[in-house]
């Protein structure tokens, strides 16, 4: 059985408290990049893995990695 892949489109909503990138996906879930050494491109270019906030707060901790069936189109 084949396996869906699909493509969530995340718009950068800012850093938060700890220098991370949080994106919004078009259902309003957020996501971080956590690598805050990097610049937001940079993390793009090596398409870092991404996590959901936890509780889907600007400021929660990252929790769970994006599924890896998941693609990302970035937006600005």
């Amino acid at each position: 059985m084949a396996v869906k892949e699909y493509t969530l489109t995340l718009k950068y909503k800012g850093k938060d408290s700890w220098d991370r990138y949080v994106y919004e996906d078009q259902n309003g879930k957020l996501w971080k990049h956590i690598d805050c050494l990097s610049s937001r491109e940079k993390c793009i270019e090596r398409q870092d893995t991404l996590y959901s906030a936890y509780n889907n707060e600007f400021e929660g901790e990252p929790d769970c990695h994006m599924n890896p069936i998941c693609s990302a189109n970035f937006i600005c």
